[in-house]
């Protein structure tokens, strides 16, 4: 006799929501041309307190750039057209290459932001798939008509509102984090080290935020890509200067990272994110030691999973409960 299949409320409620429902009717969507100059791009994410803008050639969206792509290009420059030994920086050298840059050659600039669209008849659930599949690289996808025009944007941020939004409906609200195979060890820097010291540990590992220690080991400061929004030609005058002092001088931003403990219930982390409107929090220990970090990209992973409670496991055939 054939098990029955067991489908979460979850899954069925995204399985019928069509996309377009998340979409506010006459929202703006901001967007920037295939010409614009870095130095236009970094005002339009500041001014409207995005990290991520699609971009338009001819009247059609072809790619997006975001902070990640940004990061990665100023490094790139810093790297390549800085003189040898250091103390012979030639910071117009720098500037010019960073005031000539335009949208065209920033597009995915850090291969962790490929381009990806979906219909919007589509539903919730296919667009869960694109922001937790490893294989398409996304936080956004952009949505299009029937005459593919771009009618909206769906980021891992919307996904996340509509979890908690609909929290009662998702089997393992009520697990901790340290139950569902979520935490994994987060990239750290000492809160001396220099900016472009930072710079290289997200670009390198494409990663978008890093934890601050400090010389206990204590985290003491969230670095996210999001803060380079503030970025100006001048950037690279203060690349050896201290995260902190960037932080605190550059970014002007309060040193208070989102910490919880790894046995802090699912529902209670989304919440936390949608209220304190991050994009990670940090799991540490007793000493405030880091031990782990959960971003939007291992929630989007897990909601995207059929859990099966273990009140009905008796009546399935066995099968692994969360399978990546």
């Amino acid at each position: 006799m054939q098990q029955p299949k067991y489908e979460s409320e979850w899954m069925k409620f995204i399985s019928n929501t069509k996309v377009s429902k998340l979409i506010k009717p006459g929202k703006k969507i901001i967007t920037v041309d295939y010409y614009d100059t870095l130095t236009y791009i970094l005002d339009v994410l500041k001014i409207h307190e995005i990290l991520s803008a699609p971009v338009m050639k001819d009247g059609v969206v072809i790619g997006f750039v975001d902070v990640l792509d940004i990061c990665s290009f100023v490094l790139h420059v810093w790297r390549t057209k800085r003189k040898r030994p250091f103390k012979e920086i030639d910071y117009k050298i720098l500037e010019r290459k960073f005031s000539g840059a335009t949208a065209q050659g920033l597009i995915n600039f850090s291969s962790c932001n490929e381009f990806t669209s979906i219909n919007e008849d589509a539903s919730v659930a296919d667009v869960l798939k694109m922001l937790s599949y490893k294989e398409y690289k996304t936080h956004r996808v952009a949505v299009l008509n029937s005459e593919k025009k771009l009618v909206g944007l769906i980021s891992q941020t919307d996904i996340l509102v509509l979890a908690g939004q609909n929290i009662d409906k998702i089997p393992m609200a009520d697990k901790a984090l340290n139950e569902l195979d979520l935490i994994h060890g987060c990239l750290m820097v000492r809160e001396s080290a220099p900016f472009v010291d930072a710079l290289s540990v997200l670009a390198d590992h494409r990663v978008s935020s890093l934890a601050v220690v400090n010389e206990a080991s204590k985290i003491v400061a969230d670095f996210s890509a999001s803060f380079l929004r503030g970025l100006t030609k001048r950037a690279f005058t203060y690349f050896w200067e201290s995260i902190v002092d960037f932080l605190r001088e550059v970014a002007k931003v309060p040193l208070r990272p989102v910490v919880v403990k790894p046995e802090l219930k699912l529902r209670d982390t989304i919440q936390t994110l949608i209220d304190k409107k991050k994009h990670r929090v940090f799991m540490v220990n007793e000493e405030d030691h880091p031990v782990g970090v959960v971003s939007l990209t291992d929630l989007m992973w897990l909601l995207n999973q059929e859990y099966v409670p273990e009140t009905v496991m008796e009546e399935l055939e066995p099968h692994v409960v969360l399978q990546k």
